[in-house]
């Protein structure tokens, strides 16, 4: 065989490892990132009530949980928030109403300032989030910092447990506290949304 066609089937050969890495990279993604959410198995919000006990707003939610795992709203201030239309505020704390097997409702507190409306207000919800492994998936959470997050690298800290990393590149814009908080947003397990719930608050 010509050296030609060696270097012209061994160019082929590499293109098609390449290519079965990034379908492999896709499978192991699944529905958890941002851009395949909707793959993800639907967690099936329900707004049960929405009550306003001043100066704060309770939401009382149920969903189905994606798997046995711990799983709640949101992993970081913020993942969770109620608007009006012009502003927008935190969820503050919850409390858990019941756990079932496969759902759990939760009662969600916002607190409201004096000027805040009470009519056509939406809730978001960012994230569902279980607790953080002691042995993180690095590759799975490079690769989507890589698609989700470009300007953001990390390399994880040898000899520690947990999401132990440290933060060798980030956008001019972010301070170091918002990448850390990127980078822990999108670790396993999660499931990213948005999901945006109407909400109709009875006093």
């Amino acid at each position: 065989m010509s050296l030609f066609r060696l270097v012209l089937v061994g160019l082929l050969l590499q293109l098609f490892l390449v290519a079965c890495a990034g379908e492999q990279a896709a499978v192991e993604l699944g529905g958890e990132t941002q851009d395949q959410s909707s793959a993800a198995k639907d967690p099936n919000f329900e707004v049960v009530a929405a009550t306003i006990s001043a100066p704060d707003a309770i939401v009382s939610i149920c969903y189905d949980l994606p798997s046995e795992l711990d799983w709640v709203l949101g992993r970081l201030h913020g993942d969770v928030s109620l608007s009006d239309g012009s502003q927008s505020v935190p969820m503050s704390s919850f409390t858990l109403a019941s756990l079932e097997s496969s759902r759990r409702c939760d009662n969600l507190k916002f607190n409201m300032p004096a000027d805040f409306g009470s009519s056509n207000l939406t809730m978001v919800i960012h994230r569902l989030a279980a607790s953080l492994p002691a042995d993180p998936d690095w590759t799975s959470l490079q690769q989507r910092l890589h698609e989700n997050a470009p300007g953001i690298a990390i390399e994880p800290l040898s000899g520690q447990e947990g999401l132990s990393f440290a933060l060798i590149q980030k956008p001019d814009h972010m301070t170091d506290l918002e990448a850390h908080n990127v980078v822990v947003g999108m670790a396993d397990p999660v499931v990213i949304g948005p999901w945006v719930l109407q909400i109709d608050i009875h006093d």
